[in-house]
């Protein structure tokens, strides 16, 4: 099997990690043939010529894409009527980006293409009542950025890489310089995670969010905002003993104060049940084979049509 890889890479990102790059790296290490045609901008300029494209003879197109793009939709559009008109069997997969933060700015791309795959249960909802084949793969912990490091030294401090979000004036006038709020690229977020006891998250669109994935992978314990059941967080991580959920403003104070003056022993064992669970469940390479078996089932059933 063959497949194209299209994803965002400005000139200044060339050399450096991304989530979708690590993904690839998997499916590659799963005996896939991909061929990398990043595109500088989300500007049709960039965009490969779709007849050289179609002459790799992929099985599989994937584009990767966190929001809205016109010329993205039009060159898609495009090869959808390109393929269409060589007759043969190719498979176009929409990789949505951040949903539920994305989901508007998604709607053409959703219905372009064969495949469409989520972090959003809700969104994955939404795209099948609209007649597009989606499927909920939530967030991963890419292995070989995020994992945890048994050698460092958990310091009694709380990190934090999501900038100026909620509770986070708070959080810095409360715990002064036990509260760590930095922006970390690649690698450095695998140090920035081992050395400290919890990571703060919260998620203002009410989402499982990936920072969940890769701090915990690095063995934080993670505090993180209760979102609505829908989303099934729960279903992966109990609260108490592989993840940290505050209801509140005051909830959170008081579980800080358990966990990292009181409790905070509980809170390494919390990190690593976490980090264990990422591990086992939550890698890239999981769900690297997870999108594999997704697209043998599409291309087997695509076969069956066209047999009879």
């Amino acid at each position: 099997m063959k497949w194209v890889a299209l994803f965002h890479e400005p000139a200044s990102n060339q050399n450096q990690w991304s989530t979708p790059k690590g993904l690839i790296a998997q499916i590659q290490n799963l005996g896939v043939e991909v061929v990398n045609l990043p595109f500088k901008e989300p500007e049709s300029i960039f965009f490969p010529d779709i007849k050289q494209l179609l002459s790799l003879g992929a099985d599989v197109v994937i584009i990767f894409y966190a929001g809205q793009s016109n010329p993205l939709e039009q060159w898609m559009a495009a090869l959808r009527v390109a393929i269409d008109q060589l007759g043969k069997q190719i498979i176009v997969i929409s990789e949505l980006g951040d949903e539920p933060q994305t989901k508007y700015s998604n709607a053409v791309r959703a219905q372009i293409s064969d495949l469409c795959i989520t972090p959003d249960l809700e969104c994955a909802n939404f795209w099948r009542n609209l007649g597009c084949d989606a499927h909920w793969i939530t967030h991963w912990a890419d292995e070989q950025i995020f994992y945890s490091n048994q050698s460092s030294v958990r310091k009694h401090f709380v990190a934090t890489t999501m900038g100026k979000r909620k509770y986070a004036w708070m959080l810095k006038i409360l715990l002064g310089r036990v509260f760590i709020n930095r922006t970390c690229v690649g690698i450095e977020n695998n140090a920035f995670y081992n050395s400290a006891l919890i990571a703060f998250q919260y998620a203002r669109w009410g989402e499982i969010t990936r920072r969940i994935f890769e701090a915990g992978a690095c063995g934080c314990c993670v505090f993180t905002n209760r979102l609505d059941n829908k989303k099934c967080l729960e279903d992966f991580f109990e609260d108490g003993k592989s993840i940290v959920i505050y209801r509140n403003r005051l909830d959170l104070i008081l579980k800080l104060i358990k966990y990292v003056c009181l409790e905070s022993a509980e809170a390494e064992k919390i990190g690593n049940h976490a980090a264990t669970i990422i591990r086992q469940h939550h890698t890239a390479s999981v769900r690297a084979q997870q999108l594999l078996n997704i697209v043998e089932t599409k291309l087997s059933a695509e076969m069956a049509i066209h047999s009879h």
